[in-house]
Formats: C-alpha cells, sequence, structure tokens
C-alpha cells in the first residue's frame, strides 16, 4: 500500500509539472503515455481496494490531478 501511495504521488506530480497534459508527464517520467495510462489504472485499482482513507482523499495533488482531469 504505501509503495502505491508513493507512485500515485510520482504520477500526479508529474502530471501536475505536465499541466495534466498525459503524454509530456509520460516524457517527463521517461515511459509512454500507454504505460503511464496503465500505471495510472493499477494504482488507481490498489488504492480503491484500501478505501478511500488510504486511497489519498486529502491528499492536496490528488485533489490537483482529478481538478486537472475534469
Amino acid at each position: 500500500m504505501v509503495l502505491a501511495r508513493y507512485e500515485r504521488r510520482i504520477l500526479d506530480h508529474a502530471l501536475q509539472q505536465a499541466n495534466g497534459v498525459k503524454r509530456r508527464a509520460a516524457m517527463l517520467l521517461g515511459i509512454s503515455r500507454y504505460a503511464l495510462e496503465r500505471r495510472l489504472s493499477r494504482v488507481a485499482r490498489t488504492l480503491e481496494k484500501a478505501g478511500p482513507a488510504e486511497a489519498g482523499a486529502s491528499n492536496p495533488l490528488r485533489k490537483a490531478t482529478m481538478a486537472s482531469e475534469a
């Protein structure tokens, strides 16, 4: 669970740096856009299983990412 939260923070930070543009975020991370999508999905599923408290509901980076996705 700790690893999933850490990975989510890294992914959120890259998305924030890229202003929500997934292609740019993937380039910052050195992975393909497709790999970024898979990681985002995998981490989201892992954190959903843990429940809302573990999913980072109070994480400001998560809120910023959610706002940029909307």
